[in-house]
């Protein structure tokens, strides 16, 4: 892969060199990419100890005020307030959402997280059956990156049988919060490009606020252990279609 592409693919890349965050959502600006929708609202009917005992362990103590808020405003990293309706939860020991909010991570949206939120996301969230507090920084990363790359250099919608060629998803333990990961499929590395990842995001998931969740939704969802699923292995391999796109990407 080409430094030029790692450069427009990576945000810490591009801050290394000029000093600045570009998010997805300003490189879909800059290439005039489709807005993001998202996927029905599903509740769970947990009673509110249950509810405050799980989320006070699954989520670490708060260090997201709305002065990191207003820092990631400037940096056009997340809509004005006027158009997303942020909230930061500085009083808060867990999160507790309105009805009409969802749960996000301040590290989400430097990964490539944007609102209205990318309708491939929904497509792998309702594929896998997962909350998007399920995910951790990295797992936001690697679909931003696909959809980049097949939007702006492949020059197609991104393809969900090429992704699930390449990627399978896998449990991190009995927990909600970063409860499952993204990996490439063993053998598929030297077929996709390479993209060295942070090893480690620790305390990512004490960045916790609140944006309004627009139509077409997000599920609310913050309690929901994720379910090892047959869906999170499959490997799409049979489609000519498929390995074409493969062959694109690894001169990328």
């Amino acid at each position: 892969m080409s430094s030029s592409l790692f450069d427009l693919l990576v945000p810490q890349k591009i801050s290394r060199h000029c000093n600045c965050m570009v998010s997805y959502h300003k490189a879909r600006q800059l290439f005039n990419l489709k807005p993001l929708v998202g996927t029905s609202n599903v509740s769970m009917a947990v009673s509110s100890s249950q509810r405050s005992v799980n989320r006070a362990k699954e989520f670490q103590p708060l260090t997201v005020g709305e002065e990191v808020v207003l820092m990631m405003e400037s940096r056009k990293e997340i809509p004005l307030m006027i158009l997303s309706s942020w909230r930061a939860a500085d009083d808060e020991l867990f999160p507790s959402p309105d009805t009409h909010e969802i749960v996000v991570f301040d590290s989400f949206f430097s990964r490539g997280f944007g609102l209205l939120t990318h309708p491939f996301l929904h497509s792998v969230l309702r594929h896998y059956d997962i909350l998007l507090c399920s995910r951790n920084p990295n797992s936001i990363l690697h679909p931003a990156i696909f959809v980049h790359v097949s939007e702006a250099f492949l020059g197609i919608e991104p393809h969900f049988n090429l992704f699930c060629h390449s990627f399978y998803l896998r449990s991190l333990g009995n927990k909600v919060v970063s409860g499952c990961r993204l990996r490439i499929h063993d053998g598929k590395v030297i077929e996709y490009f390479f993209v060295l990842l942070p090893s480690s995001n620790k305390g990512w998931n004490s960045g916790w606020f609140y944006v309004a969740n627009h139509e077409p939704s997000n599920s609310s969802e913050i309690d929901r252990v994720p379910k090892t699923m047959l869906t999170w292995t499959d490997w799409f391999h049979v489609e000519a279609e498929v390995d074409e796109l493969m062959v694109l990407i690894h001169w990328l």
